[in-house]
């Protein structure tokens, strides 16, 4: 059986309270943490790992507002290939080395992988056009807040 001191009750009210508001959050008594128990840690713990499943997604054009300059690179919904080998063996072999491609190098692979001129222009178009909204939307939304904070403190 586990006890529970004062301090952590009364802990817990507090947080419940500031959480939930005054209503009705009492502190509990001796008697009534008596019934509390936790399940005995176990001394031995392991973990294991089976197989890792890979696949290869075809990459395409895609639209991703946040892409400062030129195409974005997205992925595609189909799959080619499923790999599959021991979670070990996958851990050895994979490279946690993430580097950001600029709009030329993202450009160059996209016509590399057969994307069109058009397309990439097209999504370069439509990611801009996002961006003007979002911006308009943003400068909306402080002009409104920007009211509201003036009028409370008339």
């Amino acid at each position: 059986m586990a006890t529970v001191t004062t301090t952590t009750s009364r802990t817990l009210i507090s947080a419940l309270r500031r959480s939930f508001g005054r209503a009705n959050i009492a502190p509990l008594s001796s008697d009534s943490l008596s019934n509390v128990t936790r399940k005995p840690r176990s001394s031995k713990k392991s973990v294991s790992f089976g197989i890792a499943s890979v696949r290869e997604y075809g990459v395409v054009c895609d639209i991703n507002p946040s892409c400062d300059e030129g195409p974005s690179i997205g992925l595609g919904w189909t799959y080619q290939s499923e790999h599959s080998w021991p979670i070990d063996h996958h851990c050895q072999s994979s490279s946690s080395v993430v580097s950001l491609l600029d709009a030329e190098e993202r450009e160059a692979l996209l016509r590399e992988w057969g994307v069109s001129e058009e397309e990439m222009a097209n999504a370069v178009e439509e990611q801009s056009s996002i961006k003007k909204s979002r911006f308009k939307s943003y400068r909306k939304y402080l002009k409104k807040m920007a009211k509201s904070t003036s009028k409370s403190f008339m």
